[in-house]
């Protein structure tokens, strides 16, 4: 198939192209959520509640006003995809889901100080000072 003028193949080819750039401009979303939720201190929270915990009983745990509810939901949405954390259903009978935790959300626990300060902390200080405080979103 000979390529078009725009070097892209066929309608599947342009779809992946743009699904690549897409993923690429917004890579740092991941970063920034990670972010938060280490800053939230959410790893520790649902660990030290013993079982999967809803949004509502996270939302409360996080002394957040009822309204920011959503913006974590979103956040917790983005946690899961990257496999920090898992939704897992606490009633079947109402088929009510909680978060869990994964092996991996257990090494974002604030037991070691230096691991929160490496996680936090940029690889480059000078970014830092522009990325914002998750305590304006959530």
């Amino acid at each position: 198939m000979a390529l078009s003028s725009n070097g892209i193949q066929s309608t599947q080819a342009l779809l992946d192209a743009q699904s690549h750039v897409w993923n690429h401009l917004f890579n740092f979303i991941n970063s920034m959520s990670l972010k938060c939720v280490i800053q939230l201190g959410i790893p520790d929270i649902i660990h030290k509640h013993g079982k999967p915990m809803t949004l509502s009983e996270l939302t409360h745990s996080l002394h957040l006003n009822d309204a920011k509810s959503l913006s974590l939901e979103r956040l917790m949405r983005i946690m899961i995809h990257s496999k920090f954390f898992i939704n897992v259903k606490i009633s079947q009978a109402e088929e009510i889901e909680g978060y869990w935790l994964t092996p991996a959300s257990y090494l974002l626990e604030r037991r070691a100080l230096e691991r929160e300060a490496f996680c936090t902390r940029p690889a480059r200080p000078d970014l830092g000072r522009s990325m914002a405080s998750c305590e304006r979103v959530v």
